[in-house]
């Protein structure tokens, strides 16, 4: 079992997942919602996930699944219109102590597909050191800015996972 957690920190050394919500500028007061259990077991039909596709797998316990053939960047993302008010909520689950070049980054928000040169608001987790937390950031025009932090050290140990919301 070791050597298998071995072989997956490997497999996605310097990988960082990212999971785009685009949304179409001027679409953002129709009122809808949008919500992926991957419970149908599919991220190519209702809703249609783009990006790094065939990186990703939904898994036995329906859950969306990193499985990139190398270290890199996997990215997925899906595109809806967005209301006056939103909540979020996802579970995620790192098997590796994160860190700056092994992260996690989930965009919540994105006017453009490019986030070098997106308009967005997103989540990361892992960096350097001991002391990994959540991390909450605003990109404008690709430049980010930190908004706020978690505890520090929370998510410093490997399985690194927990529910956002």
């Amino acid at each position: 079992m070791k050597s298998k957690s071995i072989a997956m920190k490997r497999l996605i050394f310097n990988v960082i997942a990212i999971f785009i919500i685009y949304i179409l500028p001027g679409l953002n007061h129709v009122a809808c919602q949008f919500m992926d259990d991957f419970k149908d077991g599919d991220i190519q039909t209702d809703p249609m996930w783009l990006g790094n596709t065939e990186h990703f797998i939904i898994n036995n316990q329906y859950k969306l699944q990193l499985d990139a053939p190398e270290g890199g960047n996997s990215v997925l993302y899906t595109q809806f219109n967005a209301p006056d008010s939103i909540e979020w909520g996802f579970y995620f689950k790192m098997d590796f102590s994160p860190s700056a070049t092994n992260k996690l980054r989930v965009y919540l928000l994105s006017d453009n597909n490019d986030i070098t040169k997106a308009n967005a608001y997103f989540i990361e987790i892992g960096e350097n050191g001991s002391q990994d937390n959540i991390k909450f950031y605003k990109s404008t025009n690709g430049v980010n800015s930190l908004l706020g932090t978690g505890s520090p050290g929370i998510f410093a140990t490997e399985p690194a996972s927990g529910y956002l919301r």
